[in-house]
């Protein structure tokens, strides 16, 4: 079977955007195009972080920032349909990608391939487990975008591709075709441990992702108002999103500014980590979360919540701590790994041993390969 000459990929984000997905695209370009796969990255946003001195052909499109008006993370460009089908006509892609069954950029897909009269096949990764945690209006409308759009999408597509075990689980009563999970990996060359030993000074306790509920930001942030205080620890809160506000206004009315830093986008992940001990990410629904794979290789003990495919990767008590989503339990947990930082260390050292032994980018190029493989012949 002949590996595919042109790959098109197609993403609502890139670098430096933040997420997971944006992270995986680009990894998986560069993966693809040290292959000799002549790669094109359809994307709605701007700036392309290592992409833009690669050899990947790169495109952006124009398009509107919804985050801020709906309150959570969404974006959309009335122009990006004329332009894929331009891109499909100009380019040829043997196949094209797309990424996370939420994402504009891969609903636009699905419809201008089933418009088109000899289409490429469509490879779909879902990034997102089972969203029957997210609550409220957001929850009301993803499960309809779920049952509409991303039934056309999966529809349309020749091979599905889940992060996770559970995030195929998720999307098993939509998907009609092939399926195989590849996890996401992480290169532990540019995630290493800290050589410094803070076991002995105070303990930080990082987030990092985007500022929105399903991430559970704010319920972290009730977690650690219940810490001793004064105590030897601190909070250090990386990324940016529509609940940035509320987050401050929680971190002064209970008065721990003082504990709580928020450093919005960061340059580089590698070297925040590189600052902090515990791993805290609480989320109500996840894929496989790449920013814990980071921190497992980057040596931070993880405390997770049991979404997505987190406990495929976390073996609770043994390379990590599974807690459950009430800001009790988080704040327990937390409390007894500041204060046992024997434990903790021995949590994180098996956490960079699973990652390096399981979850490298590299050993996740072919399995995308023999996938494009087999939709070719």
């Amino acid at each position: 079977m002949r590996n595919p000459d042109s790959v098109l990929l197609t993403t609502d984000y890139l670098p430096p955007s933040s997420g997971g997905v944006e992270r995986v695209v680009t990894e998986l370009a560069l993966g693809l195009a040290d292959e000799g796969v002549d790669v094109t990255v359809l994307a709605l946003e701007g700036e392309n972080g290592e992409l833009a001195e690669s050899d990947v052909r790169v495109i952006d499109v124009p398009s509107l920032d919804l985050t801020e008006l709906l309150g959570v993370q969404a974006r959309i460009s009335p122009l990006f349909p004329f332009v894929l089908w331009w891109v499909i006509w100009r380019f040829q892609p043997d196949v094209v990608h797309a990424h996370n069954r939420f994402f504009f950029s891969t609903w636009s897909t699905a419809v201008v391939l089933n418009l088109c009269s000899s289409p490429p096949p469509l490879v779909t990764t879902v990034h997102l487990g089972d969203i029957s945690e997210i609550t409220g209006t957001a929850g009301i409308a993803a499960r309809v975008l779920e049952e509409t759009l991303g039934r056309l999408v999966f529809k349309t597509s020749t091979a599905v591709i889940g992060v996770s075990e559970a995030a195929l689980h998720a999307v098993s009563h939509l998907t009609g075709g092939s399926a195989t999970t590849i996890y996401n990996g992480v290169d532990t060359d540019e995630f290493q441990p800290s050589n410094t030993d803070s076991s002995e000074e105070e303990t930080t306790i990082l987030f990092v992702g985007r500022l929105i509920e399903n991430k559970g930001i704010l319920r972290l942030l009730e977690a650690v108002s219940e810490l001793d205080r004064p105590a030897n620890w601190r909070l250090l809160v990386v990324g940016t999103g529509p609940l940035a506000d509320q987050c401050q206004t929680f971190v002064e009315q209970n008065d721990i500014s003082d504990q709580v830093e928020f450093r919005g986008f960061v340059k580089s992940v590698p070297a925040v980590m590189a600052e902090a001990d515990i791993f805290c990410r609480p989320s109500d629904t996840e894929g496989l979360p790449l920013t814990l794979l980071e921190a497992m290789a980057s040596g931070l003990c993880p405390v997770v919540t049991p979404a997505g495919g987190v406990e495929e990767i976390i073996e609770s008590g043994q390379n990590g701590i599974i807690v459950q989503r009430e800001a009790d339990d988080i704040a327990a947990t937390l409390t007894r790994l500041i204060k046992e930082p024997t434990e903790r260390t021995r949590l994180a050292a098996n956490a960079r041993t699973t990652v390096i032994s399981e979850y490298s980018w590299e050993s996740r190029i072919q399995p995308v390969l023999d996938v494009y493989r087999e939709c070719l012949n």
